[in-house]
């Protein structure tokens, strides 16, 4: 489910921001509301990278958590550099 107008790289610094909030967040469960507001985007926009995430096994959208994929994920992301960055949060956005 992409946004329409919603760039590929506005998408991919999307899920990865929303990837960083939850390992970040991992012991304090919260609103998609607040992650929408840490990363500066809607609601709708939000809970779309989660649905997103979350095919790609990598959070429970509904529980607000990683899952082990996703934990091993986001802190592997953590460690990465710029350009790696860029380069799987577009995978994630394809």
């Amino acid at each position: 489910m992409n946004h329409i107008g919603t760039h590929r790289p506005d998408r991919a610094r999307l899920l990865l921001g929303i990837l960083d909030a939850l390992l970040h967040l991992a012991e304090k469960p919260r609103s998609v509301a607040e992650l929408a507001l840490g990363q500066g985007v809607s609601v709708v926009a939000a809970g779309d990278a989660l649905v997103s995430l979350e095919r790609r096994g990598l959070v429970d959208a509904e529980r607000l958590r990683l899952t082990m994929h996703g934990l091993a994920a986001a802190s592997a992301l953590r460690a990465a550099s710029v350009g790696e960055r860029e380069r799987i949060g577009l995978q994630l956005a394809a």
